[in-house]
């Protein structure tokens, strides 16, 4: 080989090398989201229907013929708002769902008849206002309300007898808190360093991209991945008109091909996620809550009952917050936590005081802290392993006027998780999911005045290994 071919080789791969080196390089930390508004109502809906049938003849007369019929369901609407903002980060969700279940059993002459429905409704919303750089004030409503009613017909043994069962829950908490820090979600970032790569690699991209460029392009991610639209063909066109536009208007684009096209498309698609994030923020902070329960029992025909039974729960505590997320580069991500708290709580019986079952105070000490790592060596694929656990100290005081009876518990519990997930081809996807857990308990229960009464220890262990194949037809 000459001397100027040989000079030009050379040449060909230190650019090469320079302008991988430059996007392998790139620090995810820099990049901060922009302003932005986004919403979203999502619909679930499900209908099942199950019938089976079990006939049985014995060597006697008797013979027995079963059929079950069980129809069920469930409808559930959630609606989510994300707003971003150098003065204010916030969600916001409002969720309501029913989940009827009718079952009629027929045994020859018996019929049973059951209808279960379930139904919840809550709203939460998280809301940090920055006051000045990254202090910040926490407010963090949240409220639910979940009712169960159960009715029951058996027309053999209790002909004409129908019980009615039913409860109903309210839950109301309203945390507050200070803290300093931010932790902005970064992943949209790490998908136009993708996109600028393959295209580099394509030799669609004229020369090597600055960091500022592609932070302005990540921006532009950003704003049009939250835009709002009703047609998902509308919302996909605009998107890469977008993205197409940006690179279009910056003299960025060399070749505008197909392949061009293509390689914006297949990274559009598969190359947004996982979610990536970065940053540091500590809280501090009061909890409280109130539930107020209501439980009753309707009884119809040769028997008659009324019943019903209340409750109440008031909870005020406090508690710190240290989150943490780092992407160490274009491929690892790491992120930790750790949250001390102390609570103490009043449950009580409106309609009975004097009972030392339904009320008691419940002093808690605990925290929970937690780590994972993650490899993402492309945008198809990912490692991640987790490790969390937590630790608690629960001691109740049993009755109100002369608190004697007492119960003590204590929990450690530790949890080791293993995701990943490969994508093969379009059609076929791999996740693997495998979790182990620990669990040590220690109840003990006595009299202030006299030495426990009971004290005894349980050990749980389980693990769950999953793999699921997600195989595309179309």
């Amino acid at each position: 080989m000459n001397k100027p071919k040989l000079l030009g080789l050379l040449f060909t791969l230190l650019i090469c090398n320079v302008t991988f080196g430059q996007y392998n390089n790139f620090d995810l930390t820099q990049y901060k989201l922009p302003d932005i508004k986004t919403s979203r109502l999502d619909i679930n809906a499900n209908l099942n229907n199950e019938y089976n049938k079990e006939t049985s003849t014995l060597t006697s007369p008797f013979q027995t013929d079963e059929r079950n019929n069980i129809t069920s369901g469930f409808v559930d609407i959630t609606y989510n708002k994300f707003r971003n903002s150098t003065k204010y980060q916030g969600t916001l969700t409002i969720n309501g769902g029913i989940d009827p279940n009718i079952n009629k059993t027929v045994d020859g002459e018996s019929i049973t008849k059951d209808v279960l429905i379930n139904s919840s409704t809550y709203v939460y919303s998280e809301n940090r206002f920055y006051l000045d750089g990254l202090k910040f004030i926490e407010v963090d409503p949240y409220a639910s309300f979940n009712s169960r009613i159960k009715r029951e017909r058996d027309n053999e043994s209790t002909p004409d007898l129908t019980s009615k069962q039913s409860s109903n829950s309210i839950h109301i908490s309203l945390p507050f808190a200070f803290g300093y820090g931010r932790i902005e979600p970064v992943e949209d970032a790490r998908l136009a360093v993708y996109i600028l790569d393959e295209l580099t690699k394509a030799g669609r991209i004229t020369g090597i991209q600055s960091d500022d460029r592609i932070i302005e392009m990540a921006g532009e991610i950003s704003k049009i991945k939250n835009k709002r639209f009703f047609d998902s063909r509308i919302k996909k066109i605009s998107e890469l008109q977008v993205i197409d536009s940006f690179l279009v208007a910056n003299n960025m684009v060399s070749v505008n091909d197909i392949n061009y096209f293509s390689i914006l498309n297949d990274n559009w698609d598969y190359s947004s996620g996982p979610q990536r994030e970065s940053g540091l923020m500590a809280s501090i902070g009061i909890d409280n809550d109130v539930v107020m329960g209501k439980n009753m029992l309707d009884m119809a025909g040769p028997i008659e009952i009324s019943e019903a039974e209340s409750s109440r729960e008031y909870m005020v505590g406090g508690f710190l917050n240290f989150s943490y997320a780092k992407p160490i580069n274009l491929y690892w991500q790491t992120s930790a936590y750790i949250q001390p708290y102390y609570n103490f709580s009043f449950y009580r019986d409106p309609k009975d005081l004097s009972s030392d079952l339904t009320n008691y105070n419940q002093k808690a000490l605990g925290g929970n802290l937690g780590g994972s790592i993650q490899y993402l060596p492309n945008s198809r694929t990912s490692f991640k392993y987790t490790i969390n656990g937590g630790v608690s100290n629960v001691n109740n005081e049993m009755g109100i006027e002369d608190p004697d009876t007492y119960s003590k518990y204590k929990r450690l519990s530790a949890n080791q998780i293993i995701d990943i997930y490969y994508y093969v081809s379009p059609r076929l996807r791999v996740q693997l999911n495998s979790v182990i857990s620990i669990n040590r308990m220690r109840y003990l229960t006595g009299y202030i005045s006299n030495p426990a009464t009971e004290d005894y220890y349980r050990h749980y262990f389980d693990s769950n290994l999953s793999v699921k194949l997600i195989y595309s037809i179309f």
